[in-house]
């Protein structure tokens, strides 16, 4: 996975990375790098799952980010301490709810930083094209922002403990004035393709998706398609401006797009383990458990390797 190679440019030897080092695990990084320095705040459990007097099903947690003393590293912790404050869940339940508190909102600055950061970054190390299944390839100038907007079957909500007190926030937040909620996804202009990196904080899982056309893609929406239409020139810039606000460098100097860029090309370089399912780091003081058969995927507990049992076990062992 982290295999290099050399250039020679201008007279100077430059280190250009192949192919093999960002098919299949580049997305599943960007999630995971993602996640490690993102401001929306998560946090541990302290009551729930609930039905709000609103109608929501809800989960009570302490507002804390990703790198926050007593914030979960991983799926492992926010099970342990969905049990230690006395509301243990089914792994599979909570694995829904660990989805949602760290994906939410997330979609328009993964795709933003995709197509104005990575993929620049991407070129200048001569890499044109990404590699997605059975080696067909994507060329990074043909990716697209879309927005999607739809109505949610059900919406979820986080009840944030603070020290200002509590705010809800809804997982399908939906528009000022509407019913209907927004999302972000890139779009291959010749093929069709979609890519959603963060679908998942609707359907609940980490995993990100490649869909072949649109009908595949809106089959798998939790909701009532309303509008599919590229994204705006003035609302990508919006969003690239609010991701590079200045408190961010003093707060999460890594949550800024260019900086995310440069950690997760790191990451792939480094081969930088993360857990295969819940996309978590390594508990501190620990390592990640490696699966015994083909001691590649790695994951923060066994539950997870459970979890993605049924997606891993079609590859596990094959080169």
């Amino acid at each position: 996975m982290d295999k290099k190679t050399k250039a020679k440019s201008g007279g100077k030897e430059e280190e250009v990375l192949s192919i093999e080092t960002f098919e299949s695990l580049l997305l599943d990084r960007i999630i995971s790098e993602y996640i490690q320095v993102t401001l929306v705040p998560s946090g541990k459990i302290e009551s729930g799952p609930e039905i709000t007097s609103e109608g929501y099903e809800s989960l009570h947690l302490t507002a804390s980010c990703h790198f926050d003393t007593g914030c979960p590293q991983n799926f492992g912790e926010f099970l342990v301490l969905a049990t230690e404050s006395g509301h243990p869940m089914k792994p599979s339940i909570a694995f829904v709810w660990w989805c949602r508190s760290r994906l939410r909102y997330s979609c328009s600055t993964i795709v933003t930083t995709f197509t104005r950061f990575i993929v620049p970054y991407m070129k200048k190390k001569r890499m044109e094209e990404l590699t997605y299944l059975a080696g067909r390839t994507i060329r990074m100038d043909d990716l697209e922002i879309f927005s999607l907007l739809f109505k949610p079957r059900k919406s979820h909500a986080l009840v944030l403990n603070t020290l200002l007190g509590s705010r809800t926030e809804i997982v399908e937040a939906v528009l000022p004035g509407s019913s209907l909620c927004s999302h972000n996804m890139l779009r291959c202009r010749k093929t069709g393709i979609i890519i959603d990196i963060t679908l998942g904080q609707f359907l609940g899982t980490m995993k990100p998706y490649i869909f072949q056309d649109e009908d595949q893609y809106f089959s798998h929406v939790p909701g009532e398609i309303a509008r599919f239409y590229k994204t705006t020139e003035s609302d990508i810039n919006s969003q690239v401006t609010r991701d590079n606000a200045p408190f961010r460098e003093a707060t999460s100097p890594d949550s800024k797009p260019g900086n995310f860029t440069k950690r997760v090309f790191r990451s792939c370089q480094t081969n930088k383990e993360f857990c295969w399912n819940c996309k978590g780091a390594a508990s501190v003081g620990s390592a990640l458990k490696i699966c015994t058969k083909c001691k590649k995927a790695t994951y923060c507990c066994r539950e997870c390797q459970i979890l993605h049992w049924k997606s891993h076990k079609g590859v596990c062992g094959q080169e």
